[in-house]
């Protein structure tokens, strides 16, 4: 018995293709050792809130505010100050400690913190003072709660917390202005979802630096 031949296109009678081993030669492509991070100029990020902090986040700053509204006879049905604080609280971790504006809805604007005061504090501080103002109650029935605050460098902040009307969930655009990038970006909505009881984020502008 002839032995079997190895290559069954020879045995046909089909000759082996010729390989042309210039066809596949190719300039090799320089690579860069890392790519170049976009950075933005403006980022807004849109956020839909439950109406309650995450049972295992317990802030600081919660035992105090619950002493207020006992003291003052207040219950926050619709839990606006807790995420209120919770918003300072989360946002003064990645550097926005200064308060530049704030204001309720309704109510108009709220006193802005005396930094000349030692020791002033972070944000969530300062809402606190108010809320041992006589402002308290506007507060209390507050719907909506807008706070500008700014870190070091141009870095700035615009936050609008609303309740959903007719609904007891809220929500939260945030614009973020100064110089980002997705690292940056993310650090800031990492710490909003530690504090927050986070439902959904989206970012739905963007703006490239020049």
């Amino acid at each position: 018995m002839p032995p079997r031949d190895r290559h069954p296109d020879r045995a046909a009678g089909h000759a082996r293709p010729h390989r042309d081993h210039r066809a596949v030669m190719r300039p090799a492509v320089p690579r860069t050792r890392h790519a170049v991070e976009t950075t933005y100029s403006h980022v807004r990020v849109e956020i839909d809130l439950a109406h309650e902090l995450p049972a295992a986040s317990r802030l600081p700053f919660l035992d105090e505010l619950g002493s207020i509204l006992r003291e003052r006879r207040i219950e926050d049905r619709d839990s606006l100050l807790e995420l209120s604080g919770a918003l300072l609280s989360a946002l003064g971790t990645r550097g926005f400690g200064r308060v530049d504006h704030w204001e309720i809805d309704p109510g108009g604007w709220l006193p802005l913190p005396d930094v000349s005061l030692a020791g002033s504090g972070e944000p969530v501080e300062h809402l606190l003072r108010v809320l041992r103002s006589d402002r308290c109650q506007e507060l209390a029935g507050a719907l909506g709660f807008l706070v500008r605050l700014s870190g070091e460098g141009d870095w700035r902040a615009d936050a609008v917390l609303r309740r959903i009307h007719r609904e007891r969930d809220h929500t939260l655009s945030l614009d973020l202005w100064g110089r980002f990038d997705a690292h940056t970006t993310h650090q800031v909505i990492t710490a909003l979802k530690e504090r927050l009881p986070v439902l959904r984020v989206q970012i739905t502008e963007t703006t490239p630096r020049e």
